[in-house]
């Protein structure tokens, strides 16, 4: 059950495990920063899970010395030999202690369970990430007194503005419905397939135009040719006449 207090300023955004030629295993964590202060050390709780999703059990993970910009990804590698072997992980975030000093910390009577909306089909999916943007996951919910964004974080109600993305609530919800949606990408794809024609069109004209063109250089090229001989011929002739005449003449 992924667990969460919605005020946290960093979320777990990926995991990949890699094991080094002596078979260790390294685990990078990519972590977001969602604040807009740089983060410099965080404390979570890790629940490690298998390829199912199902836990294998908790364990700290500690950073510190980070210089973590805000509104950005941010990566931590850690050995993890005693652990488990694990294909990804669930963090909850305990604290976060800013460069500035400011330090949040998690309010255990705020913690949700923020289990993501149901997996789209691939249709929905296909036209959601083309009119929302490929970080979109799911369609936009109100839950009670919270709203999930199309990015899947979870947001208090009372926010205007998702914490993880920055869309913004109202017009999330309104633009980004199965319907509206749908309707964006059938006409995203008209505009497309009207480009496309208007480019094959501009293609085809072009071509047209440069076949015209080289037909007229051609043409150009012929002519100057034959204006070419014939006045080689007249040079010609003219010579001859001459030396006709030169003969004729009486000396």
């Amino acid at each position: 059950m992924p667990l969460m207090d919605l005020t946290t300023p960093v979320e777990l955004y990926a995991v990949e495990v890699l094991r080094d030629s002596n078979g260790r295993a390294q685990a990078y964590f990519t972590f977001l920063n969602c604040a807009a202060q740089p983060i410099a050390s965080l404390y979570a709780t890790l629940t490690l899970l298998d390829d199912a999703g199902a836990g294998l059990g908790s364990l700290p993970l500690r950073c510190e010395g980070l210089s973590a910009p805000g509104h950005s990804r941010f990566t931590v590698c850690r050995a993890m030999d005693d652990a488990p072997p694990f294909a990804g992980a669930r963090a909850l975030v305990r604290e976060a202690v800013f460069a500035d000093g400011t330090v949040w910390r998690i309010d255990e009577n705020a913690v949700l369970d923020c289990a993501p909306p149901a997996r789209l089909s691939d249709p929905d999916r296909v036209a959601l990430v083309a009119v929302a943007g490929p970080d979109a996951v799911c369609f936009p919910q109100r839950r009670g007194n919270v709203w999930v964004c199309v990015c899947g974080r979870f947001n208090r109600m009372e926010w205007t503005a998702c914490r993880r993305c920055q869309r913004e609530r109202d017009d999330t919800l309104r633009r980004f419905t199965p319907e509206r949606t749908h309707a964006a990408y059938e006409q995203k794809l008209a505009r497309e397939l009207a480009a496309e024609r208007a480019h094959r069109a501009a293609s085809r004209l072009h071509v047209q135009q440069e076949h015209t063109a080289r037909i007229e250089r051609i043409d150009r090229e012929l002519r100057r040719q034959k204006r070419r001989r014939i006045l080689l011929a007249l040079l010609v002739l003219l010579a001859v006449s001459l030396c006709v005449l030169l003969v004729l003449l009486p000396d």
